[in-house]
């Protein structure tokens, strides 16, 4: 859910977003690096640092139980400027 909200925000017209890895465990995506380029682009993603606590209803439970994600979001500035073209 967290890495669709991110790269549908990257969608921008001033932004460009790629993948560069994707570790997965268990059918589910344990980790993701996503490059996200453009101007301004690490101050707003810096502002989303932090802990994020998704609640959700599962579809797999019958008992429609509320279940609780907890993802952790970091940000690192890449040195180098690329064009956005």
């Amino acid at each position: 859910m967290l890495m669709r909200m991110y790269m549908r925000w990257a969608e921008q017209p001033a932004l460009r977003q790629r993948f560069s890895t994707i570790r997965t465990a268990k059918k589910r995506i344990k980790s993701v690096t996503i490059n996200v380029i453009g101007e301004f682009a690490y101050g707003y993603m810096r502002s989303e640092t932090g802990v994020h606590r998704l609640v959700r209803i599962s579809p797999f439970d019958a008992a429609s139980v509320d279940t609780l994600d907890l993802h952790q979001s970091r940000y690192i500035r890449k040195s180098t400027i690329e064009s956005i073209s």
